[in-house]
């Protein structure tokens, strides 16, 4: 069965405002750190793990196979990308101690400011 044919998948009437980007740490954080750190953007399995983690709970996924979640996902994730920052923000700030270990930087996780290390 193809995603786009799935009455299930209704991600086109799901409103960003409705997807959860914060509370899944697993997913964030490698989405979040390759959003920041390849100049092309996340790898495939990381943006597919954090959208299938973001999904809003009225979108029932439990039926699609997980094939055709993750080509419904990465299409939409395609015809949206980026994601506005406003979300790309939630997302963060809700998992900053995941997040900073992952990113090559020497600093202090808990301090912010220019030049601080």
């Amino acid at each position: 069965m193809s995603a786009t044919s799935n009455p299930l998948l209704s991600l086109e009437r799901a409103p960003l405002s409705q997807w959860v980007f914060t509370g899944h740490c697993d997913s964030t954080g490698p989405f979040i750190h390759e959003s920041l750190e390849n100049p092309h953007g996340p790898a495939i399995n990381a943006t597919v793990n954090f959208l299938r983690d973001s999904l809003p709970a009225e979108v029932d996924v439990t039926n699609i196979p997980s094939v055709d979640l993750s080509i419904a996902l990465l299409r939409w994730y395609c015809e949206r990308s980026p994601l506005p920052q406003q979300y790309l923000d939630l997302a963060t700030n809700s998992c900053r101690t995941e997040i900073c270990p992952l990113l090559d930087w020497p600093g202090e996780p808990d301090a912010s400011g220019i030049g601080v290390s």
